[in-house]
């Protein structure tokens, strides 16, 4: 799903090259946009009339379908705009294309065939770049640090041969189980749970405290072995595999003058218990935000000033979408969740609401209505991919922790630049800006009938206050309608000086229909 905003996002921009981009794609397109919603109706109980073993078989092909219409979106993007970025020179040159509306700094990583001895240089600076080889999937990549890759557009580096004017020391170090950075000094024991994290920049706060036992990124269990998977300029990652309580894999990465700290889990055994993965956080008096859908919560009930009703409701397993936030006397921590989608707040029931425990349990699987509801074991799945991201901060910020979570969630997308139409900008590019750092890009995509008739924007208020702003394109804008979120248009927009003009209400949601100039 997450994928799609890159896909969705490059397609725009060979669309508005090549008209005839997205006409092969349309019967695909509005199947995986229904699919989008069979995929979720009433597939918490699976107790109709239809076997559990059909209904998983048929998830099975919802989600193909989906996946299938998404990474071909993706791919044929990609490759396509590699060919409309000018080039000049011999050297191999590739881009980084970054999906969100706000400039930013992360890793991208470049398929390579071998590791040669290179560096890499910003085209649009003329600067070196931190650099390293890993391995992905088994395969080559060289991953760089991208700095500051324009709104909705890309940077384009190149790779030169021989070690360059410019050594970068590692990334993070590692001593033992504790990996460590100008920001955090984390213990990980050999289970893959992160017992210790210290914050250098707060005074060396310590924000692990153990409950029930239970730490950070905690699936249970004491055992398990440590090795180095990589060390470099631009990362440094730990690899904990462990069998208890059952066999998984952990990969715990510190970057390069990055505050984030990468968690990517995957579970290799099928089970049928109830599991999930505990964090549990040193910050008395918690207040906890998490994203349902479509709206920022907090986790209390009304009459103490959060949003859940005090009655007819279910308190036990609660909806996570990009992520949830503990926070509590001016500090607090951001987790980004990539893969799940629920948790229970410490030892919340049916009936009872723990918000007082600064503990999130995020569901890895299980039945958790006992063994009449649900798919039992896993539909016999044995491969499970769960991915996290922490990053520590002051007071809660709605805005910030959103942006965390989709940076850590929408990764740069590389490609080789080729220039063999070269209507792009062979340095860098940025499509779409917003005036409003509170106001977000959601979504942008061609029109669903046609380029012809505009390219889509939708863009959500992460703020409490109401927000004016701006609206940019980099060709200008023509003229826009105000629409729905299906696409059908209500009113005019407003275009001033080539910019949609509009307001939003604290926390709306709101599209538009643009037509370049």
């Amino acid at each position: 799903i997450e994928k799609l905003r890159s896909a969705d996002a490059m397609a725009t921009l060979v669309s508005l090259q090549d008209p005839t981009f997205m006409n092969s794609r349309i019967e695909a397109r509005n199947k995986a946009m229904l699919n989008f919603g069979l995929y979720y109706e009433h597939n918490w109980t699976a107790d109709g009339r239809v076997e559990r073993s059909a209904r998983a078989e048929w998830q099975r092909k919802i989600e193909g379908e989906i996946t299938s219409y998404v990474n071909t979106l993706y791919d044929d993007a990609k490759n396509q705009l590699s060919g409309m970025i000018a080039k000049n020179g011999a050297n191999l040159r590739f881009y980084v294309f970054n999906s969100l509306s706000w400039a930013r700094t992360d890793y991208a990583d470049f398929p390579v065939i071998n590791k040669n001895l290179a560096h890499v240089v910003d085209l649009s600076t003329g600067e070196q770049v931190p650099s390293q080889y890993i391995s992905v999937n088994g395969k080559p990549h060289l991953r760089i640090l991208a700095k500051d890759v324009p709104s909705v557009g890309y940077k384009v580096f190149e790779i030169r041969n021989g070690a360059g004017t410019t050594v970068f020391p590692n990334a993070a170090t590692v001593n033992g189980n504790i990996l460590e950075n100008d920001f955090y000094r984390i213990t990980v024991s050999n289970t893959g749970a992160i017992t210790s994290l210290i914050d250098k920049k707060r005074g060396n706060r310590e924000f692990v405290r153990a409950i029930d036992g239970k730490t950070i990124n905690d699936l249970g269990g004491r055992q398990g072995t440590l090795t180095l998977e990589e060390m470099g300029a631009v990362s440094t990652t730990l690899k904990f595999i462990s069998e208890d309580p059952l066999l998984h894999t952990t990969f715990i990465t510190l970057l390069r003058n990055s505050n984030r700290i990468d968690i990517r889990n995957t579970i290799t055994q099928n089970f049928s218990d109830v599991l999930s993965w505990n964090y549990s956080f040193n910050i008395n008096s918690p207040d906890i935000w998490h994203e349902e859908v479509g709206a920022v919560i907090r986790a209390k009930l009304l009459p103490n000033g959060g949003h859940y009703s005090p009655r007819n409701a279910r308190y036990d397993w609660l909806t996570i979408n990009h992520f949830a936030d503990v926070s509590g006397g001016g500090v607090g921590v951001t987790l980004s969740n990539a893969d799940a989608y629920y948790m229970k707040l410490g030892d919340s029931t049916h009936t009872v609401f723990d918000t007082a425990t600064p503990q999130l349990n995020i569901l890895a699987g299980g039945q958790v209505d006992g063994p009449t509801l649900g798919i039992p074991n896993q539909g016999g799945d044995s491969w499970f991919q769960q991915r996290f991201a922490l990053q520590t901060h002051d007071a809660f910020n709605q805005t910030a922790a959103m942006k965390f979570s989709l940076e850590h969630q929408n990764s740069f997308v590389t490609g080789a630049v080729t220039g063999i139409e070269s209507v792009y900008n062979e340095n860098a590019y940025s499509f779409l800006t917003i005036s409003d750092p509170d106001v977000l890009l959601w979504a942008l995509k061609p029109a669903e009938d046609g380029i012809g008739n505009g390219v889509i924007t939708r863009v959500w208020n992460q703020a409490n206050a109401a927000k004016n702003y701006t609206l940019s394109l980099a060709p200008g804008i023509a003229s826009g309608k105000k629409a729905t979120h299906i696409e059908t248009d209500l009113t005019e927009a407003s275009i001033v000086n080539g910019r949609l003009a509009a307001s939003l209400a604290a926390h709306q949601i709101q599209t538009h229909r643009l037509l370049p100039d």
